[in-house]
């Protein structure tokens, strides 16, 4: 099986990695691809977690209304994540 690089990307700014860095080599990696955590557990309507679907969870009044009734996974995303260092290091 041949496995291509997916995309990657700053989660704050969206700036590529420096040439020639990957997954291995980036602070903070999230991989969002078919088999993640990502795909499987966000909801591809309101981007809740599947959690946040229960009923007991919906009915909350700090939700207000934006965990829609159904939970669909939201499935690979189009890159992975990393943070480029753009705000700081502290």
């Amino acid at each position: 099986m041949t496995t291509t690089a997916r995309p990657l990307r700053c989660s704050y700014c969206g700036a590529p990695p420096p040439e020639g860095r990957g997954p291995n080599d980036v602070a903070f990696f999230e991989d969002r691809g078919p088999d993640s955590a990502y795909a499987a557990d966000t909801c591809g309507t309101c981007r809740y977690a599947k959690a946040a679907h229960a009923p007991e969870v919906r009915s909350r009044p700090h939700l207000g209304g934006r965990v829609c009734d159904s939970f669909t996974p939201a499935g690979a995303a189009d890159a992975d994540l990393y943070y480029c260092g753009c705000h700081g290091w502290d």
